[in-house]
């Protein structure tokens, strides 16, 4: 029994970030209040709407502190009208995330970790906020899938310089989405500018396979250098010139599953070369590497923050358009104390991604109001 206040929850900003409002920056907005008996669930469907656009939380009191009582906030609804509700259980009460490309070939094992990962999200209250019921958002990866649904995320994961992917229904889908995310900072600044709406970096990292990690025992060393992917013309040749240094390196496209982790795990080092000029740096290929302790080699890429961002965990970057890589790639293999050092920078990188689930929550928390922002058009 006591008085329960709807309001501000953030101290700043549209829809909040930062610190949680005190009850005194609360209650100097505008709220909404109710005296009660019973429990009631947080949300505008019982208080109204007080403030549009903002993240809001309940202020309860028994009554011991006369600050929090309605008196200048008068319902727009006579208080006679509101029929207290039970509060449901957190799983009726959350959206349902459809994962629509996790039996796909190419984006299969980032579904699956990304799953997990929002799994996590919601049991440390990412959606604590979330008012819009049990209904059904999308989480898509593949340019092709059309949604199906009203509401749903688009990670994209296409290069800029790929431009064949973005075709005009390509496009479509990316502006109409609910919350665009991509996993570089570099094409979210391009994405915001093209399409004029907001895009979120968020790090492939949380996509990762949970069965990527780093074994108690690597098999010996059979390879100084591995590489993986597509064979076009400019890594054909800089294998052969990696070769012609006398580097003991295995260049295929026909590494998967079972097979590429063994190699990946045989090897020193993996070279990764752009397959496309002016590239991001290609996470979904780096982490699969570092995940399971083994550093990387490559040149710089067009997108300074992931680059910097990865310079910590086990990637060695090589001068941009890579005419060095075979040098750096021969003094890394035949200097043991520089391999230990970027060997050793690679096993941080699950100690990293597992830090905190910064920014997957917050775009969590943001999506009550993304949702809203798309139902009123």
């Amino acid at each position: 029994t006591g008085t329960v206040v709807y309001g501000r929850k953030y101290a700043s900003g549209k829809p909040g970030d930062g610190r949680l409002a005190t009850t005194a920056e609360t209650l100097g907005d505008k709220y909404r209040a109710l005296d009660v008996d019973v429990s009631v669930v947080c949300g505008a469907a019982v208080f109204g709407e007080p403030l549009d656009s903002v993240y809001k939380h309940c202020l309860c009191n028994n009554g011991a502190a006369p600050s929090i009582k309605k008196l200048d906030n008068e319902l727009s609804t006579p208080r006679s009208t509101i029929t207290p509700i039970v509060p449901c259980k957190e799983a009726s009460c959350l959206p349902t995330f459809i994962f629509r490309n996790e039996d796909t070939a190419h984006f299969g094992a980032q579904n699956r970790g990304l799953k997990l990962s929002i799994q996590k999200a919601l049991k440390q209250g990412c959606m604590a906020n979330w008012e819009g019921g049990s209904i059904g958002i999308e989480i898509i990866f593949e340019v092709a899938t059309v949604p199906a649904k009203t509401h749903y995320i688009t990670y994209q994961m296409e290069q800029l310089t790929n431009q064949g992917m973005f075709t005009p229904a390509y496009d479509a889908k990316l502006t109409a989405a609910t919350q665009l995310w991509d996993f570089s900072p570099f094409n979210c600044d391009h994405h915001q500018q093209k399409y004029h709406r907001r895009c979120d970096y968020v790090p492939l990292w949380f996509a990762d396979e949970i069965s990527w990690k780093v074994p108690a025992i690597f098999p010996p060393k059979r390879f100084d250098v591995v590489f993986f992917g597509a064979m076009s013309a400019d890594r054909l040749s800089m294998c052969a010139q990696v070769r012609a240094l006398g580097v003991n390196i295995l260049c295929s496209e026909s590494l998967w599953g079972p097979t590429l982790e063994e190699h990946i795990l045989a090897a020193k080092v993996i070279m990764v070369h752009h397959y496309y000029a002016k590239a991001t740096l290609p996470v979904h290929r780096l982490n699969q590497v570092l995940s399971r302790g083994v550093p990387v080699i490559i040149p710089h890429s067009t997108d300074p923050v992931l680059d910097a961002e990865y310079a910590q965990m086990g990637v060695m970057f090589s001068p941009a358009g890579g005419g060095s890589l075979p040098a750096d790639i021969k003094a890394l293999v035949t200097d043991p104390t520089s391999l230990a050092q970027l060997t050793a920078d690679a096993r941080k990188y699950n100690i990293r991604k597992q830090k905190n689930l910064s920014p997957l929550c917050e775009n969590l928390r943001r999506l009550d109001h993304d949702v809203k922002e798309k139902n009123n058009g």
